[in-house]
């Protein structure tokens, strides 16, 4: 039987008795110096050139901004050394001091790049940011920032939160609530004061800066930044703010939260729960003696 798409590539011994599967019929034992182009075919590969001796042992991370701007790094303990592939032809174009200290260390790093911007991560070492400046023609490795608040959730009926930037606003009634530096605050009308509700919530400002709270992953996902897997949490994400209204939003992992709930007297399976982030990018507006706040990233739970 003649076959001519190979789509599926290489398949495993474990399958070469199931001929009931469509990749029996598109696939190979074993495909070498070829290969596999989108439309299932096969091309013979291309050849390899040696086009720099580096000397040592080293970790090859791919750097592309666009046609024009191909680069390599080259990781090395303490040192990154940054190639330019233009026109055949292989230039070493800048070498930047880095903080990692073993060749192991740099083969465990992880990252992930957004057009000029890449994130580098490793649970031993604090997050990093190679940026590619075009005016410049060079690159800049710096020690990422971020910003932290510690979680607010809001699990009861609210008519609306304030949240405070500045200092606490003033209170009109027993039903006024507001977020200030992390902490919920209801205000109250015999004392004259705003008053703390509940208990003070846990701050993460050690994350991602401290040591055993680094993330050992990393991925640019829906106009977010990812991080994942630190060494005391293996199994948690976080991910920044969004939307992007002050052009730092890859830093910002503030997780204000608020759930909405309709009114209680319904029963418990016709009830539904909206959640919502609080958009702290813009502050509380009043018009008509009411106060507003702008909701971003509304769910429905079910």
């Amino acid at each position: 039987m003649l076959i001519t798409n190979f789509a599926s590539g290489e398949l495993s011994p474990k399958l070469y008795g199931r001929i009931d599967l469509q990749q029996y019929y598109q696939g190979a034992s074993r495909i070498k110096n070829f290969e596999i182009i989108p439309t299932g075919g096969i091309q013979r590969r291309c050849g390899t050139q040696r086009i720099v001796d580096l000397g040592h042992n080293s970790r090859i991370i791919p750097f592309i901004i666009d046609k024009n701007r191909v680069y390599v790094l080259e990781f090395s303990p303490y040192q990154l050394r940054i190639y330019l592939y233009t026109n055949g032809t292989v230039s070493l174009t800048q070498t930047i001091t880095t903080v990692y200290q073993y060749l192991d260390d740099c083969k465990d790093i992880q990252y992930a790049q957004n057009y000029d911007t890449m994130v580098l991560v490793q649970r031993k070492y604090k997050p990093y940011e190679l940026v590619f400046d075009f005016s410049l023609n060079s690159f800049t490795l710096t020690q990422m920032s971020f910003d932290f608040e510690p979680d607010v959730v809001l699990d009861d009926d609210f008519e609306f939160i304030q949240e405070a930037t500045d200092g606490l606003p003033t209170g009109h009634s027993d039903t006024d609530y507001c977020i200030y530096q992390g902490l919920l605050y209801k205000y109250s009308t015999a004392n004259n004061r705003w008053e703390v509700q509940g208990t003070e919530p846990e701050t993460e400002t050690g994350l991602f800066s401290t040591d055993g709270k680094y993330p050992g992953c990393v991925s640019f996902f829906n106009n977010r930044l990812w991080f994942a897997s630190t060494n005391y949490a293996r199994q948690k994400i976080w991910a920044s703010c969004t939307p992007d209204n002050g052009g730092n939003r890859y830093r910002k992992f503030k997780t204000y939260k608020k759930f909405v709930t309709v009114n209680r007297q319904i029963k418990d399976a016709d009830q539904h729960i909206f959640t919502a982030d609080i958009n702290t990018d813009l502050l509380s507006l009043e018009e008509n003696g009411e106060y507003y706040s702008y909701l971003i990233n509304c769910s429905q739970d079910f």
